[in-house]
């Protein structure tokens, strides 16, 4: 907090030191973005439609090593800067973040990324113009912080969130937007491609009709039975032609294993085998792409496959799902309780009904619709 009353006092000598900063020659824009990777994938629009309103612009983002890998080959963007939640703690912390950016001499920053310290810092970086989500959830702390933005445009509950960091474009920017302009998108390398047509064609699925299962989720939260999904597995297999690869990083073995462990007939494991970087190129060959909501469900989005999203707690309004998708969740009167800027990790109820009480049937059920 002590920071934050300094800038408020400094406020009016690092505003007209930051307004009498020379121009850069074009515009330098930073975006704050260190959330996970579904965040990062969700703002894929933004870091596009700036390059379509500034084609000169130099475009930095700032994102947490953990996701970053999504960013490989994205042609919008000209530098990442890796800043880890550890980098921003405490004032040296935030200090040497504002000091790289003001060595930047970034005129624009935008912080998709609503916190504290990412309106503090680009203050002290000395940043001309600076633009902000304004959080549904947050505390006082924020709330006093945020007076040091040029402009915070609200996100509301009703609204995708794509939707409201498009909106902070147009009105901070005057971008202009368009029904695409929502659009996800990645760029698997040509390796990424390569690697995942070497590994289907050495377990003889080049052309079968591939179903993907994600698992796992890092919320516990959110995740659903091992069990259940073995069944889904098995009736996709018995039933629709198809053959599951089960998705997922190393970190998720032991999730993974226990599926196959309940399953009666045999999955392809992919489990560690493709790096984040390399999923894009994997999930694109699927038919259909079923996960409980994690950073996966809006990779697969973003390659244009079908979705089935089992949602638990999540405020699905605020998800960007195209038509694509299809959402299973049970209607409690607790759900929602889990949304972008207030994650849930624990049920307050103890039972996490939202999540354990789906069904194999009304996944298979809603499969039915891509399958058939």
């Amino acid at each position: 907090m002590i920071y934050v009353v300094l800038s408020l006092v400094l406020f009016p000598f690092l505003y007209m030191i930051a307004s009498l900063k020379g121009t850069p020659a074009g515009k330098r824009i930073v975006v704050f973005q260190t959330a996970k990777i579904g965040d990062m994938v969700c703002s894929t629009p933004v870091f596009r439609e700036i390059k379509k309103k500034y084609p000169e612009a130099f475009l930095s983002v700032m994102a947490d090593p953990a996701s970053r890998p999504v960013l490989d080959n994205n042609p919008h963007i000209d530098e990442i800067i890796p800043v880890r939640g550890i980098d921003m703690k405490g004032f040296i912390g935030k200090f040497r973040i504002a000091d790289r950016l003001r060595k930047g001499n970034f005129d624009i920053s935008v912080s998709l990324q609503p916190n504290v310290a990412n309106n503090v810092v680009p203050l002290w970086a000395l940043i001309k113009k600076r633009y902000s989500i304004y959080p549904n959830f947050h505390g006082s702390t924020f709330k006093c912080s945020s007076i040091l933005n040029t402009l915070n445009v609200p996100h509301v509950l009703e609204q995708s969130i794509v939707d409201t960091y498009l909106k902070l474009l147009n009105r901070s920017m005057g971008v202009h937007l368009t029904k695409d302009s929502s659009k996800l998108e990645l760029h698997p390398s040509d390796m990424a491609k390569n690697k995942a047509a070497d590994f289907l064609e050495r377990k003889n699925l080049q052309n079968a009709k591939l179903v993907g299962i994600a698992p796992a989720a890092r919320n516990k939260l959110k995740e659903l039975a091992p069990r259940i999904f073995a069944d889904i597995a098995d009736r996709v297999q018995e039933h629709f032609n198809s053959k599951v690869v089960l998705i997922g990083s190393e970190g998720d073995r032991q999730v993974i294993d226990d599926v196959k462990k309940h399953m009666r007939t045999a999955p392809v494991d992919s489990c560690g085998i493709f790096a984040l970087a390399e999923l894009p190129a994997i999930l694109q060959r699927l038919s259909l792409f079923i996960s409980v909501d994690s950073g996966p469900v809006y990779i697969a989005e973003a390659m244009g496959v079908p979705i089935i999203n089992i949602a638990g707690p999540c405020a699905m309004n605020e998800r960007p799902l195209g038509d694509k998708a299809a959402v299973v969740q049970n209607k409690l009167e607790c759900v929602p309780c889990s949304y972008t800027f207030s994650t849930a990790v624990e049920c307050k109820r103890g039972d996490r009904q939202c999540i354990a009480s789906v069904s194999a049937d009304e996944v298979i059920e809603t499969a039915k619709v891509f399958l058939s």
